[in-house]
């Protein structure tokens, strides 16, 4: 039996399928195996997967309807793999050959740890480095993801992970498949923050380990879920609900509450009210009413936040134009 279970899901990412099938299959450590997990691709997917079927390590599953969620394919592979650890590496981002080894040494010194992590490099489609992911966590804490931790899960989400998701990318990841059977999966009714749900959940049952090695390579292009969410009220709704969900599991510090009403608010303004040509006051009105359950003073937040921001911020171009 493998110690470690890959998960491949792939859907339309043909152009980047090699390397990131390639940088798996290369890793330093070996005692893997790698499920290729294609949700009914429409492009020469296929044609690179089958490529690789001759690998005793890979094992290759391609439905013939897409699922419509990206968490869908993670418990499908989850429920195949029979391996301690999974990684989840997702088909448009690749990794250094050390990641495995790296994180897998992580969790076998420290078994009350479900899930360890490492930095991400932001990679464009043609492979050039953009930045590093760092410049996600550096809004919550300058100091605290320069170096190695290990801590209590419960604390982490409480001080951390109400505030935002800290773990921008999926493939940057190695949990116990033991972990992710006892949350009972990802909810696949999360559209648009599946992965910062679930980790939420797995880290309130267990500690959390990082590493600051920058082994993961994360790309931003205009196909990924990431890209698509500036247009949707569906990412920051789902944000509010991991938000109450924490709260209700553990006790949240003023500090780190009043950042992460601050931080939600700040992306509702920003991407919905003053970068877009138009406002939509169906969506806004939308995320109004779910930002009212979670925050009784909203109404001081969106003055505070005029008199702080608005009047710096340059709304869209377009917006005054026909």
């Amino acid at each position: 039996m493998p110690s470690v279970s890959v998960l491949v899901p792939n859907y339309n990412h043909a152009a980047f399928l090699e390397k990131r099938l390639t940088t798996v299959l290369n890793q330093s450590f070996h005692d893997i195996e790698v499920f290729v997990l294609d949700d009914a691709s429409t492009d020469r997917s296929r044609e690179i997967i089958a490529q690789y079927s001759g690998d005793a390590r890979v094992r290759v599953d391609i439905r013939t309807t897409n699922s419509g969620s990206p968490t869908a394919q993670w418990n499908r592979g989850v429920k195949m793999a029979s391996g301690e650890y999974i990684w989840i590496a997702e088909s448009d981002d690749y990794a250094h050959t050390d990641l495995l080894q790296t994180l897998v040494e992580i969790l076998n010194q420290h078994p009350d740890v479900g899930l360890a992590y490492c930095e991400s490099t932001v990679v464009d489609k043609a492979d050039c480095h953009i930045r590093s992911a760092a410049h996600w966590s550096t809004k919550v804490d300058p100091d605290r993801w320069t170096r190695p931790f290990v801590n209590c899960g419960r604390d982490e989400c409480a001080r951390f992970f109400v505030i935002q998701n800290l773990i921008p990318n999926a493939s940057a990841v190695v949990f116990r498949r033991h972990l992710y059977e006892e949350v009972g999966g990802a909810d696949e009714s999360y559209t648009m923050a599946g992965d910062y749900e679930l980790w939420v959940r797995m880290l309130l049952r267990s500690s959390v380990a990082f590493t600051p090695e920058p082994f993961n390579f994360f790309r931003d292009h205009e196909n990924n879920v990431r890209s698509k969410y500036n247009s949707s009220c569906k990412f920051l709704v789902e944000d509010y609900d991991i938000l109450d969900m924490i709260r209700q599991q553990v006790s949240v510090p003023a500090e780190s509450l009043h950042l992460a009403l601050d931080r939600r608010l700040n992306e509702w303004a920003y991407r919905h009210l003053i970068r877009q040509p138009r406002i939509n006051w169906r969506i806004n009105w939308h995320i109004y009413r779910r930002a009212c359950r979670s925050d009784p003073a909203i109404h001081r937040r969106l003055a505070k936040y005029w008199h702080s921001h608005l009047r710096r911020v340059k709304p869209h171009p377009n917006r005054f134009h026909a």
